[in-house]
């Protein structure tokens, strides 16, 4: 799905998507403008602060990560103005799957991690892992809830339990291999996204 970056390269990227979106979002709503301003605070405050200290700079990856549903939500409400229920689903499920994602990371990354006090460090690693299988477990739960709650049809249901089930093999694996664990995370929510659009359309 994607490569693993630095959390410097994905600030960069995160930040040349913002400022290309800024000039979109100025023919756009107010609100999608105060997402943009937002997300740019964020991005500074975690370049310059929030990165080291803890799990405040998980927290501020997966907001921005989940955020781009409440974006694209807000700049076609107008077009589509029940759209706003499923894309509340899908910025919760890649939430709690980014956060999962993140602190694996940090939890692969804790010998390099000199210049930072990362959630592993803070509360070692054994803590680190359960935070992390929460946020995998919360976001399995949240999954198949838009095809009960009668917003997406049966495709969205399958595909979405393909995820699921990627999320449990990533929540497994988590104490033993975090590399594989915050892997099968990205592509299970890769096809998160797919089974998203699978329901939309």
């Amino acid at each position: 799905f994607f490569k693993q970056k630095t959390a410097y390269e994905v600030y960069q990227c995160d930040w040349s998507s913002d400022v290309c979106s800024s000039d979109l979002g100025l023919w756009l709503s107010l609100e999608c403008m105060l997402i943009i301003l937002l997300n740019l605070g964020l991005m500074l405050a975690y370049e310059f602060k929030l990165k080291y200290i803890g799990i405040s700079g998980n927290l501020t990856i997966s907001w921005l990560t989940a955020s781009i549903f409440i974006f694209g939500g807000l700049a076609i409400i107008d077009i589509y103005p029940n759209i706003l229920e499923p894309v509340f689903f899908m910025f919760l499920l890649s939430f709690f799957a980014s956060l999962g994602r993140e602190i694996a990371k940090d939890i692969q990354d804790i010998e390099g991690d000199e210049d930072r006090y990362t959630l592993p460090m803070r509360v070692g690693i054994p803590g680190a892992r359960q935070v992390s299988g929460l946020a995998f477990i919360i976001a399995i739960g949240l999954s198949p809830l838009p095809f009960f709650y009668g917003i997406f049809g049966i495709w969205y249901l399958i595909i979405a339990t393909i995820a699921s089930a990627i999320f449990i093999y990533a929540a497994n694996v988590l104490a033993q291999e975090p590399e594989l664990s915050q892997e099968n995370a990205k592509l299970g929510m890769f096809i998160s996204l797919v089974a998203f659009l699978a329901g939309v359309i």
